[in-house]
């Protein structure tokens, strides 16, 4: 029978393991952009009209 435990460890390989990597550029360009800015998105019941409205985070 087959099982698998949980542990701390990552599975024993041969090759080397990388537990962090690097965000790619445009996935960084996403958090930053994020980060920046309130995205809230306004559907309206009668149409079904999705609005999304963006605004800049200002700093306080």
């Amino acid at each position: 029978m087959n099982y698998a435990i949980r542990t701390d460890y990552p599975f024993r390989t041969t090759k080397k393991v990388i537990m962090k990597t690097k965000l790619s550029p445009e996935a960084k360009a996403i958090r930053d952009f994020y980060n920046t800015h309130n995205v809230s998105v306004v559907v309206d019941s009668v149409s079904d009209e999705a609005e999304l409205i963006v605004t800049e985070v200002k700093d306080e």
